[in-house]
């Protein structure tokens, strides 16, 4: 119908080739941040000439949209118009028709006159429903101007919003005029804006996806960072820059600065701010330790090591480290990770309900993803304490390359040789940790990323005993531990077309482990381990995305056991904390290999504009038992009011039996799967930009667990027959990270408990009741940062000893327990300390710091220790005041 009006258009200024010295636009010197001056204003084109488009034939009636990128000179002419977004070829020749005979009034950098590449929507509107007889008429349908800041969303998916600060790292002083940029993936600019006076910015209609973002101003670095904007969701960002010429200050950065709010896969999920996670006191900095301080996780048992999460097995809950699984994230004893703090992008916790695209686990899943190497110049950082010593280096390779290296190691073992003498204690080797991480990043010219990574961790201790400890004589001799693995793996992402993104991530790698308990008792394996992830998501319309992929990981080890038969731990002392003399024993040794391969479906559904649901499906895959499961999930969000969310969830979680369980004769091949239902109802509440508080009640229903049974020569096996029911409410309030302050409380009441055989309920052996967690942080200036955190915690359960057998035949006592879990510890607390001083130089930064573990010295209980006839007991103490003394340098 030619001669239709064409209602609306959009006019959204990008950022490609704007400011280039190539264009004749003077850069002005570099210059400090005090002293910087305001960068000249960007001014985006402007249409002076519209001119309508002839409404094809066939042009649905609920209207089309047309995007494309137009490049205008700076006389104003428009030199170049591809069609970017498609409505088909008819629409697509209609608008560039009628865009070629428009007329621009060019982009202006202050007063000066600058080409400029631009993302625009030419939209054929809804046909208009006819107009009642008294309805107003001559209603204009003029086409009208977005503002810049305003983001193009092909296909009209629902938007997401992309906001935040720019300020001057040194003061924290608001940025004005910066500019900032929004491109997609494969380069392609897709939004400009410029801050206001007091540095905020903000991008109104993101399409969700993946962005680049960029942020320039005059006598600044430029910054260029990689962000997620989700479908009805806030993105908020701090950038902070530096003043040009001078290496970026990464005194307290651990990845990307962005904070993005939980997305509706699941219903819990906790994210921290980089100065939360670098700055909390008792973790010596390392962004990983800040998982135990949050809700649903409890106190592991003194230097275990453990993540412990909503009252299930540390065996339970699954960690993932770039989208491949790993069996801990902890160096020996719990101390530090086993990945440089300063690569880390993200380390998301999902307490439980977790979304379709993980399982194999029944408790709770830890996320951990890496950044990209920095491309902005070369950077190195040292960090020495009294543990360890680590350092990173990264920079760009070439003009789409980066690269970074990363190693840290332990020196514990110079102080058990050098200064504590060796018959003290029979320490003969280490302890020692070690672990490198080496990245290399390339986006090729046609988009995308691939990212290729190679990394390994190891950990060892040997003790030599000479005389077997009261109470148990198979202890004898050597008894220590080492374990270690290695890992290549690469990461390719790009784009298939307009609305179907893919990730593919494969690794594979070495793995090792050796147990030594005495002479006699042992366990070692050696093999390799593999994993593949491929997940494609794409959006259908504008209220539908659909995410799907394929997961699996496998292992093919040889392995050498002489040990006790396997039993269940929990719930069993005497196999947990009992002498091992007497335990029935079997040998075994040759291969082990395991399959376990998946795939997932998973639907988000934006039913309205409140509610958004989210179906999922997960079908699993287990070798060594030979079956298989099907996990239905479903998840809903509803928006109360736009700063209050009610959330839910429901699903069905099964996880295979352990590693070496099902393997005869110290297993059982005929263990099944055990299962578990997750329920969850929480609301979030937040405050602006000040803080956020949500509550969350849970309740976990498991069965077919994993307890001890008799097999049929009468010796222990282990059979499924076991229930357990996990119960409790969560507390999260945060301050969010300010110029000087930020902080969190948590608080969590639980109760965790077991039903072997129907036998009544009683305690799990890790139930914590109460979970109280204070955390914060202070920066006082002239470099001073101070921060403290403190926990209050229920005392784990124990069984009580309530007397012995003698056996003459060994001369030996056995222990006579009482009810399993009957007793408990008493109440753990303790203060941790944080203080640190920086100092600026011209080409690098210098900081030291003191982080005190357990400041005032309270040895909390951790179990007890009984006399050779269990007539006599002692506390276990837990650690004194552990100071942490370091230095860090960077450049």
């Amino acid at each position: 119908m030619p001669g239709a009006k064409t209602k609306r258009w959009t006019l959204v200024a990008s950022a490609l080739a704007l400011l280039t010295s190539g264009m004749g636009v003077p850069r002005a010197a570099a210059q400090t941040p005090e002293a910087a001056q305001p960068a000249a204003a960007l001014t985006p084109p402007k249409v002076t000439k519209f001119v309508e488009a002839a409404r094809p034939d066939g042009t649905p009636a609920e209207g089309a949209a047309v995007d494309l990128e137009l490049t205008i000179a700076a006389d104003g002419k428009l030199t170049d118009a591809k069609v970017v977004g498609s409505a088909g070829e008819a629409l697509d020749a209609a608008a560039l028709d009628a865009v070629r005979q428009f007329t621009f009034e060019p982009a202006r950098k202050g007063d000066k006159a600058i080409p400029a590449r631009i993302r625009y929507r030419y939209s054929f509107e809804p046909v208009p429903a006819p107009a009642a007889p008294d309805a107003a008429a001559g209603a204009d349908a003029a086409s009208t101007t977005a503002p810049a800041g305003e983001v193009a969303a092909a296909a009209a998916p629902r938007a997401g919003r992309l906001e935040g600060r720019i300020l001057a790292r040194t003061g924290d002083k608001p940025i004005a005029a910066a500019t900032v940029m929004v491109l997609a993936q494969d380069g392609t600019a897709v939004g400009t804006t410029l801050a206001a006076e007091d540095g905020a910015f903000a991008f109104a209609a993101v399409a969700p996806g993946s962005y680049r973002v960029r942020i320039e101003a005059e006598g600044f670095a430029t910054v260029e960072a990689t962000e997620s904007v989700t479908s009805g969701e806030a993105t908020t960002i701090t950038y902070r820059l530096d003043a040009a010429g001078k290496k970026k200050d990464t005194e307290y950065e651990f990845g990307a600065t962005a904070s993005i709010a939980a997305p509706p896969r699941e219903v819990t999920k906790r994210t921290l701010a980089p100065d939360e996670l670098v700055r909390a006191a008792g973790t010596r900095g390392d962004p990983l330790r800040v998982i135990e301080l949050l809700p649903g996780v409890a106190r592991p048992p003194g230097l275990a090591g453990f993540i412990i999460i909503r009252g299930s097995s540390p065996f339970d809950s699954q960690a993932f480290f770039e989208g491949g699984a790993v069996d801990r994230i902890y160096h020996f004893g719990g101390l530090t990770s086993f990945v440089n703090p300063r690569l880390l992008d993200h380390i998301d916790l999902y307490p439980g309900n977790f979304s379709a695209r993980f399982g194999r686990k029944m408790g709770g899943i830890i996320d951990v993803g890496i950044r990209d190497p920095k491309t902005d110049g070369l950077h190195a950082m040292t960090d020495v304490n009294l543990i360890d010593a680590s350092f990173i280096v990264e920079g760009p390779v070439g003009k789409r390359g980066a690269f970074a290296v990363a190693a840290k190691r332990s020196y514990i073992d110079f102080w058990f040789k050098n200064v504590i003498p060796q018959d003290a204690v029979g320490v003969t080797a280490a302890p020692v940790y070690y672990d490198y991480q080496a990245v290399y990043t390339y986006r090729p010219e046609s988009g995308g990323k691939v990212r290729t990574m190679f990394l390994g961790s190891g950990d060892e201790f040997r003790l030599n005993i000479k005389q077997p400890p009261d109470g148990d004589p198979a202890i004898r001799g050597s008894f220590g531990a080492s374990t270690n693995f290695k890992r290549l793996q690469t990461t390719w992402q790009r784009s298939l077309g307009a609305h179907v993104d893919q990730e593919i991530i494969a690794g594979v790698g070495t793995i090792a482990q050796d147990l030594a308990a005495g002479d006699q008792l042992g366990f070692s394996f050696s093999g390799y381990g593999e994993f593949l992830r491929a997940e494609w998501r794409a959006q259908l319309g504008s209220h539908v995305k659909l995410i799907g992929g394929l997961d699996g990981d496998g292992i093919q080890v040889d392995v050498t056991y002489v040990g006790p038969l396997f039993q269940s731990t929990e719930g069993n002392p005497r196999y947990f904390s009992g002498p091992l003399t007497g335990l029935p024993t079997a040998t075994f040794k040759g291969p082990y290999t395991s399959y376990r391969p998946a795939a997932y479906l998973e639907a988000l559904i934006q039913a309205g504009d409140r509610l958004t649901l989210v179906p999922g499906i997960r079908a699993d895959y287990f070798s060594e038992i030979d079956k298989g499961a099907v996990n239905p999930r479903l998840t809903a969000r509803l928006k109360l009011a736009s700063e209050t969310t009610l959330k839910a969830g429901v699903g069905l979680f099964s996880q295979p039996p352990q590693y070496g369980e099902t393997v005869a004769p110290v297993g059982n091949p005929h263990l099944g799967l055990s299962e578990a239902q997750h329920y969850g109802l929480g609301v979030e509440q937040t405050f602006g930009h000040a803080g956020s508080v949500s509550v969350e009640g849970f309740y976990k229903r498991l069965y077919d667990l994993e307890v001890n049974g008799v097999g049929p020569d009468g010796n222990p096996l282990l059979v499924n027959g076991g229930k357990g029911r996990i119960y409790g409410v969560e507390l999260l309030g945060k301050l969010n990270p300010t110029g000087h302050a930020f902080g969190f409380v948590s608080y969590t009441l639980s109760r965790s408990e077991r039903n072997d055989y129907g036998n009544g309920w009683r305690l799990f052996d890790y139930d914590q009741t109460h979970i109280l967690t204070l955390m914060g942080g202070y920066k006082f200036g002239r470099g001073w940062d101070v921060g403290s955190t403190f926990r209050l915690v229920s005392g784990n359960p124990r069984t009580p000893v309530i007397g012995s057998v003698y056996n003459a035949n060994v001369d030996f006592y056995n222990p006579v327990y009482g009810a399993v879990n009957s007793a408990r510890d008493p109440l753990f607390h303790q203060l941790s300390i944080r203080v640190e001083k920086g100092w600026k130089f011209k080409a690098w930064q210098l900081a030291a710091y003191l982080d005190v573990q357990n400041a005032y010295n309270h040895r909390s209980q951790e179990g007890l220790q009984y006399s050779y006839d269990y007539a006599q007991s002692q506390p276990v103490q837990g650690l004194p005041i552990l100071p942490s003394l370091g230095a860090r340098a960077e450049f």
